[in-house]
């Protein structure tokens, strides 16, 4: 029982040091075939990556109308 208190003291230590935050942070990006704004498949894809955004505050980046065929050089 005790060996369980330290070790969740412990955790509970490591997740209020500032240097974890910052460690912590991330982005997700998102390639939308169609519209962001479609009002079906791709809004709801949308819709999860600004989710994504308020509940775990990752940073997000998006672009729609991307062609199935497109290429970057």
């Amino acid at each position: 029982m005790i060996r369980k208190v330290g070790y969740m003291a412990a955790l509970c230590g490591l997740s209020l040091s500032p240097s974890l935050a910052v460690a912590d942070a991330f982005e997700v990006a998102m390639l939308l075939p169609g519209q962001k704004d479609d009002g079906g498949f791709m809004e709801a894809g949308y819709r999860g990556l600004e989710r994504i955004e308020a509940e775990l505050g990752a940073g997000i980046s998006y672009e729609d109308g991307i062609s199935a065929g497109a290429r970057r050089a």
